[in-house]
């Protein structure tokens, strides 16, 4: 289950860097219309002692549709995320690198 975490984010979640307080705030993300991957993703996280925030939101595309979303917020969380999931796509370790976390955490 953690490779097809992985690969799900590193496919289609993004890890963002919010600006707050002058520092960097790390935050995974990632979204689906499946109502049934997000949740199955999240019970998965929550079950391996991920703090998993949750939500939906309505969008309009020529009709209005529901996504489902969840992320992981902060350092000590994505620390973990690094330690027990990892990524794969560069795009993402570059930002991992900009907190100043080494690259021994890479799985």
């Amino acid at each position: 289950m953690k490779y097809f975490i992985r690969g799900l984010f590193d496919t289609d979640g993004s890890l963002t860097l919010w600006k707050t307080n002058n520092r960097l705030y790390p935050r995974i993300y990632f979204s689906s219309i499946s109502k049934i991957l997000v949740r199955q993703v999240r019970t998965f996280l929550k079950k391996e002692g991920f703090k998993v925030t949750y939500w939906q939101t309505q969008y309009q595309n020529n009709n209005w549709n529901i996504s489902y979303r969840l992320s992981i917020n902060g350092i000590k969380m994505l620390i973990k995320w690094i330690k027990e999931i990892g990524f794969s796509n560069p795009k993402h370790m570059k930002k991992v690198e900009m907190l100043g976390i080494k690259p021994k955490f890479y799985k």
